[in-house]
């Protein structure tokens, strides 16, 4: 879980770095480390959750539900 820090200082590629770390963690089902990159009071929505706050109840209420069922998942970070 003591996954490198971004490794630039280029806002749009440092987003391109976080997304691409996300992309990874989907698709290996990693939720651990995918908290480790979220703030402790994000907000988000999705697929199986209105709005809602907290890195406990995005794991909970979205990515447990949804990751596992995930195949072949991959975010496009060059697009």
């Amino acid at each position: 879980m003591n996954e490198p820090p971004i490794t630039t200082t280029d806002p749009l590629e440092a987003a391109r770095e976080w997304f691409a770390m996300l992309s990874s963690y989907c698709a290996t089902v990693d939720f651990d480390s995918a908290e480790a990159i979220f703030a402790d009071d994000v907000v988000y929505f999705g697929t199986r959750a209105s709005i809602m706050a907290g890195k406990e109840h995005l794991r909970r209420n979205q990515w447990e539900g949804i990751w596992p069922n995930i195949r072949d998942f991959r975010i496009d970070v060059e697009h």
